[in-house]
């Protein structure tokens, strides 16, 4: 089922989530609902598992029941804000990508993507590199099945991504965020990693393995050249 729009009248809006209190996501404020299944995770394959919104306003940490299949979100972040596998069954609500600062579920975690000059986000995207001084995000609009990424390595983490169509990928370095163009991939991808001159290199000459699809694996292989030349041993001073 594709997720809503905000001309959905199925779904519920939560349109003023910076002054919305913990009641309104159907919590109690300061406690634990009486219910504690209330507050246990699904089924492993359940379509929504216990996860935490963060609010971009206050960074208040708001529990939710979030969908487990999803290479990211657009506009609106549909949630429930009790378990969905405990009776009365919840229906599902909607809260603005814009309003989020981020939100986990099932060690999966996506943050909206704020760029400079951008006073209205609109995208939330799933941070699949996080192993040096480089994070990658990504982000497909495209309605395709969630496979069991966590755990695999960088080689069939990217072979599985690779199939996602219309995927946008974000790189963030010291803070600065920077969407790839698919379009301009070779210049810009080059360009960002060209103190590595093997790494840019392959990536100008479009090899195999060193392509749009494959950034996992491009930013995971920068990573280890920027953290192994951080830990290399200063040059000795020369001798007059």
């Amino acid at each position: 089922m594709p997720y809503p729009t905000l001309a959905s009248h199925r779904w519920l809006l939560i349109p003023a989530l910076l002054s919305a209190t913990p009641a309104a996501f159907g919590q109690s404020p300061g406690a634990p609902p009486a219910d504690s299944l209330r507050w246990r995770d699904t089924k492993p394959d359940a379509r929504h598992g216990l996860g935490a919104m963060i609010v971009e306003a206050d960074g208040r940490r708001v529990r939710a029941y979030l969908p487990t299949d999803a290479f990211g979100f657009e506009a609106l972040v549909p949630y429930l804000s009790t378990n969905p596998e405990v009776r009365p069954f919840p229906k599902t609500k909607v809260v603005k990508v814009e309003l989020l600062r981020s939100m986990t579920v099932r060690e999966r975690y996506y943050e909206t993507m704020r760029l400079p000059g951008d006073a209205h986000p609109r995208i939330m995207a799933w941070r699949v590199v996080n192993n040096g001084p480089v994070e990658l995000f990504v982000y497909s609009d495209s309605a395709v099945p969630m496979v069991p990424l966590l755990g695999l390595g960088v080689g069939l983490l990217t072979a599985a991504l690779s199939t996602i169509p219309n995927s946008h990928w974000y790189l963030r370095r010291d803070g600065q965020l920077v969407p790839m163009e698919r379009v301009n991939f070779r210049e810009q991808m080059s360009q960002y990693v060209q103190d590595c001159v093997a790494l840019r290199t392959q990536i100008q000459g479009g090899a195999d393995g060193f392509r749009y699809s494959d950034m996992p694996n491009i930013v995971s292989l920068y990573n280890q050249y920027l953290l192994e030349q951080s830990t290399r041993p200063a040059s000795a001073p020369s001798q007059p």
